[in-house]
């Protein structure tokens, strides 16, 4: 395997849109649609705490009630 050497920002977005850790599902899904996006970072203050893809959305739209209520 060849390795590469480049800094990461070299392949990050520099001013990326990203969620407040308590939006909800509609409020993602509108951001994804509106910047033509398929992935957002979820922050909490100044961290990022995690990243919401197109397909997470999809998989819980698919979901029943009773799915989306387990913990």
């Amino acid at each position: 395997m060849s390795q590469m050497s480049a800094p990461v920002e070299k392949f990050t977005t520099r001013n990326p849109v990203t969620a407040n850790s308590e939006a909800m599902i509609d409020e993602l899904r509108q951001l994804m649609v509106e910047h033509s996006i398929r992935h957002v970072p979820i922050v909490r203050g100044t961290s990022i705490v995690g990243v919401v893809s197109d397909r997470d959305l999809r998989v819980v739209a698919g979901l029943t009630l009773a799915e989306k209520l387990q913990v």
